[in-house]
């Protein structure tokens, strides 16, 4: 069965660990980890029929407040519950109109939406341009780590009840990709304010609405929320009054599982239809199972090695021929095994599948006699020694301070040896941030679904400067990141960004390791559970087979 709302939609879119325990024991365990007892146990297994959805993840979620929630996996529940004026299908490079049926841009920096006219919220009530303005303006002055993606916002205004009008203060060619992110879902501009929303100047101060966003919801999506309990699940009833048609489930629950062989033997046994986190050797284990199906895909999530360019920090790695013979020695074929299935290597810091992306690196690639050529040119012909530090941290399903043995591995056969030194993510965090890492093993993960998120690795930018590489550095650089922010022409956008794509391959302080793969499970009744790189798990979409 495909949901309506999936059908209707869809008319739119354009062309490490080894566990040795008894089952009985590995179940009782599997529900500790869980948060809940063997008695919940047997309710959770006869919940999960025909009317339930039931998926274990690693639950991030801080808040359900639509405006102030930044984390990643929580992305799944928060865009079952809201909506936004555009989204996106299984391309995530050309956004569609969804709660805004068009958009005309005029001087490059006024947005003219159109609404449609059919859309009510969970509460009955009809969705207007006033909830627009009241969403947006609330996203971009609770000032929340959500809020940057209306910097660019000056002014949001009215023109009728389903026209609203978004000036920005200079021409940005992502802004239609940001506005599918979950912070700007539109939410009941009247219900919210009731329960202390507020919007505009001052709402850093005023807003006193995230209590109540964490145990309700005013969205217009196929879900409501029921229950918000952290690190414990997250409930979704679905909405009667739903726009687009009858949501699949009655409800879906998101079980907090951090530990991945819970998710591994509870959705073998049924008791969970979709597990969101598994390593691709778990994932492997259940190739052949004949109760669920392994759905491997290609994230937009990198791991990269970052050198530091200021030669008091970065040491040998500031000097461009040391970087061009790390390039060379690393065994990138290596790392894409450690990851699993669908992993590729980017050329540089465009990921494949954003606008513009070079081909993968080509297997053939490493070339250890070239590396230590460019070794003793730089000055070490003999190499020299050196640390390589990692956040001991899973992103995505890898550890970097595995992926730092690996360096360390990889370079000790040209020469350099290095001294892996593990941090604690805090710790770790603000070394990063704060340009003090000299060779380092890091990850990346969009902050929105467009190919301008990634020009914050460019000289002067975000990312560029936590490897002090500033502006001055390479002028010519920076100025086509700042050409390609603003370019909308899309084909002339693309040919820029292939552009420096060449230019970062020629000397960067930055080089891709690896593009991560997804391993989603579920059972074999389950529809429509494939990765989804905005959503993580489109919830909308997902159906039962009768």
């Amino acid at each position: 069965m495909v949901p309506k709302y999936w059908k209707k939609m869809s008319a739119v879119i354009p062309p490490i660990r080894s566990i040795v325990i008894i089952a009985a024991l590995a179940w009782g365990a599997a529900f500790l980890w869980a948060g809940g007892s063997l008695e919940e146990s047997e309710g959770a297994a006869a919940g999960n029929d025909a009317d339930q959805l039931i998926i274990g993840w690693d639950q991030d979620t801080l808040t359900f407040d639509p405006h102030r929630a930044y984390e990643m996996d929580t992305t799944a529940a928060i865009h079952a519950v809201y909506e936004t004026l555009y989204r996106f299908g299984e391309d995530i490079s050309r956004p569609i109109p969804h709660l805004a049926e068009s958009h005309e841009v005029v001087d490059d920096v006024n947005y003219i939406f159109k609404l449609r006219r059919d859309v009510v919220f969970s509460n009955g009530a009809a969705f207007t341009a006033e909830d627009v303005e009241f969403s947006f303006e609330r996203l971009k002055y609770l000032k929340s780590n959500t809020s940057f993606l209306a910097d660019q916002i000056t002014e949001v205004s009215v023109i009728d009840d389903y026209t609203v009008s978004v000036e920005l203060t200079a021409p940005d060619a992502a802004f239609i990709s940001k506005i599918t992110s979950g912070g700007f879902s539109i939410i009941d501009k009247e219900t919210a304010e009731a329960r202390g929303a507020a919007s505009g100047p001052g709402a850093d101060t005023g807003d006193t609405a995230q209590e109540w966003l964490d145990g309700a919801s005013v969205g217009t999506g196929p879900y409501t929320l029921s229950r918000f309990t952290p690190d414990i699940e997250v409930v979704l009833d679905s909405n009667p009054n739903y726009w687009n048609g009858d949501a699949a489930f009655d409800q879906v629950v998101f079980k907090h599982m951090p530990d991945t062989n819970t998710q591994r033997l509870m959705v073998q046994r049924g008791d969970i239809d979709i597990a969101l986190q598994l390593t691709a050797d778990q994932a492997a284990q259940m190739d052949d199972s004949e109760s669920v199906q392994v759905l491997p895909a290609q994230t937009m999530v990198f791991s990269f090695l970052l050198m530091n360019n200021d030669p008091e920090i970065g040491g040998p790695f500031a000097d461009p021929l040391v970087r061009e013979a790390v390039k060379y020695a690393l065994d990138y074929e290596g790392y894409k095994l450690i990851a699993g299935p669908g992993a590729v290597t980017p050329v540089n810091v465009v990921q494949v599948g954003f606008l513009g992306a070079l081909p993968p690196r080509d297997t053939d690639f490493r070339n250890l006699d070239r590396a230590r050529e460019l070794l003793a040119r730089a000055g070490y012909p003999d190499g020299f020694s050196a640390d390589v530090f990692a956040i001991n941290y899973t992103f995505q399903g890898l550890n970097w301070v595995k992926l730092a043995e690996k360096v360390k591995a990889d370079l000790g056969e040209i020469g350099i040896e290095l001294k892996v030194v593990s941090q604690e993510l805090t710790v770790g965090l603000d070394e990063y941030r704060g340009g003090k890492w000299s060779f380092a093993v890091t990850g990346w993960g969009p902050d929105y679904p467009d190919v301008n998120t990634q020009l914050a690795f460019l000289p002067g930018r975000k990312v560029g400067l936590r490897a002090n590489w500033r502006a001055e550095d390479n002028p010519e650089l920076a100025a086509m990141g700042e050409k390609a922010m603003m370019e909308t022409d899309i084909a002339a956008r693309e040919r820029l960004i292939e552009e420096i794509q060449r230019e970062i391959e020629k000397n960067s302080p930055f080089i891709s390791i690896v593009q991560h793969p997804r391993q989603t499970v579920s059972g074999r009744d389950i529809e429509g559970a494939k990765w989804h790189e905005v959503y993580r798990i489109d919830v909308g979409g997902i159906s039962r087979e009768n």
